[in-house]
């Protein structure tokens, strides 16, 4: 392995027909193709047939172990480096954030910025305000030992893995913005702790490039979901790409990235 590069697993032109998932588990492996295009005489196609079912597939899968916990397992997290979000508002594509315990940090660490919604957030949205689902709540389950209470709270946790990149007083900056608006004054608890990346955990150097994935799907029907949902999943990564890729026919997204 060189620069964290085990190489890359050349596609030659032509269709490849995938049931199921390809999966990439480890770091430095890039999957690469002969062309996006739709002429698989000078292109590469990965290609997910129709079911007759619902069909939650991704195509493919990167993904490091740490995907099972989102970023928020005990192994992922360095100890004692957790600080909270003071601002009462940050909108969506915002990158600097102001911490109670800035000293913590410095430039170049990876963090990741947890947000857990409150009760207030759900009634901000009307708990999803959609009629013909649940009201959005968050889910709690409450563990009992011989010598201690543990109550966890989840439900439609956020999470953002970001490189520290500058910080000026109180004040952290991060490589890339949050996609949604983050409320304080007890809608939300948002902190922000260093990951540890170092673990093997993460997979990192890891992409795809060069190639089409398509889906099958019914012409009579659009709105079904027996697509492939996703073309890829990153999950549990850091350092990934996807270059030069073309994705159709998928019903949920053509990448999904947690």
């Amino acid at each position: 392995m060189v620069n964290g590069i085990r190489g890359a697993v050349l596609l030659q032109p032509g269709t490849y027909s995938v049931t199921g998932s390809v999966y990439i588990g480890d770091s430095g492996v890039v999957l690469r193709g002969s062309g996006k295009g739709s002429d698989p005489a000078s292109n590469t196609i990965i290609f997910s047939p129709q079911r007759t079912v619902t069909n939650n597939t991704s195509v493919i899968r990167i993904e490091g172990t740490a995907a099972s916990g989102r970023y928020s397992a005990s192994a992922d997290i360095v100890p004692n480096t957790e600080s909270f979000v003071t601002n009462d508002f940050l909108p969506v594509n915002s990158r600097s954030f102001r911490v109670d315990n800035v000293s913590l940090y410095s430039v170049g660490v990876i963090v990741c910025i947890y947000r857990q919604p409150e009760n207030g957030w759900f009634q901000m949205i009307d708990n999803g305000g959609v009629g013909y689902m649940p009201p959005w709540t968050t889910t709690t389950t409450t563990t009992t030992t011989t010598t201690t209470t543990t109550t966890t709270t989840t439900g439609l946790l956020m999470i953002y893995p970001r490189k520290i990149t500058a910080i000026n007083g109180n004040t952290v900056i991060v490589d890339q913005p949050i996609y949604e608006h983050i409320f304080g004054n007890s809608a939300t608890t948002t902190s922000m702790y260093k990951l540890n990346i170092s673990n093997d955990r993460f997979i990192s150097s890891v992409g795809i490039e060069n190639l089409r994935v398509t889906a099958g799907y019914s012409t009579n029907n659009l709105n079904d979901d027996f697509s492939a949902r996703d073309y890829v999943r990153f999950d549990g990564v850091w350092d990934a790409w996807a270059t030069d890729v073309a994705t159709e026919n998928f019903w949920f997204a053509g990448f999904h990235a947690y």
